[in-house]
């Protein structure tokens, strides 16, 4: 489309002002979620191959090991219900939209023509960005500040990997800006420690000094343990522990109002 052929246009124009180059594409775009169907699903491939397209042409002159493309893909949704995920564990997606993530992924690591490509897994992400979809983390910190009752999608006994939004982003900078040589690499993103909703809970309500009101769903969609070992992580990656994550994500979300009420 047009904009497509300007951005073609733009970037083409960009590289060639410089003698030596390294071109990287990051997709860490869609608005699917874990309840999405195979309508949405399809839709993302869609945009995602038009991204690949747009991708390729502009990167056509540059040597191979110049291109890169770096997919964010969501380890939850390829390993819903299973336990002691280690590096060798399988997917095997339970709804559509991790049968959608895997589609992907195979979009990306299967095209020679894309360069050097990376694939990151995160875990369940957690943290504040205003703009940024909630999630348990930040959604618990917004009750307990608002003193309103927040619904837990999930039993309070279910346990999930949680890993803080700064790790995730600081490895997948540290990736991009420097990805090696290896044609083909896939990284769990995770914190390797398994915390049940109870806990994160208990944990807010210390850091906090506030009661928690909650709606407990009687019957949650989405209440399967998910749990990874410390061993499907990458040797390089440092998750930061849970209770600092959540004082980290409480003092930006006490900053972010802080610079609304000076407006």
């Amino acid at each position: 489309d047009a904009s497509g052929m300007r951005l073609e246009t733009l970037a083409g124009a960009l590289l060639a002002q410089h003698a030596h180059v390294r071109f990287s594409v990051v997709w860490a775009a869609g608005r699917s979620g874990f309840s999405s169907d195979w309508a949405t699903m399809n839709q993302e491939q869609v945009a995602l191959a038009g991204v690949l397209d747009t991708a390729k042409r502009i990167a056509k002159k540059l040597r191979r090991e110049d291109r890169a493309v770096h997919l964010v893909s969501s380890a939850g949704g390829l390993f819903e219900g299973k336990k002691a995920i280690d590096s060798l564990t399988v997917p095997t997606p339970l709804r559509p939209y991790g049968e959608g993530k895997i589609v992907q992924e195979r979009l990306v690591s299967s095209d020679q023509s894309l360069g050097v490509r990376r694939i990151y897994r995160p875990s369940s992400v957690y943290g504040y960005l205003r703009g940024a979809r909630a999630n348990l983390v930040s959604a618990l910190l917004a009750g307990t500040q608002q003193a309103k009752p927040v619904r837990i999608v999930g039993a309070l006994s279910t346990q999930r990997d949680y890993v803080f939004n700064q790790d995730v982003g600081r490895f997948i900078a540290s990736e991009i800006l420097s990805p090696g040589a290896v044609d083909v690499q896939t990284h769990t993103l995770a914190s390797g420690r398994p915390t049940d909703i109870f806990q994160v809970i208990q944990l807010i309500e210390n850091q906090t000094g506030s009661f928690l009101y909650r709606e407990i769903d009687p019957r949650p969609s989405n209440a399967l343990d998910t749990t990874f070992l410390p061993t499907a992580l990458p040797p390089d990656f440092q998750p930061t522990g849970l209770i600092e994550g959540i004082s980290k994500t409480a003092m930006a979300m006490k900053q972010d109002r802080a610079r609304a009420n000076l407006h």
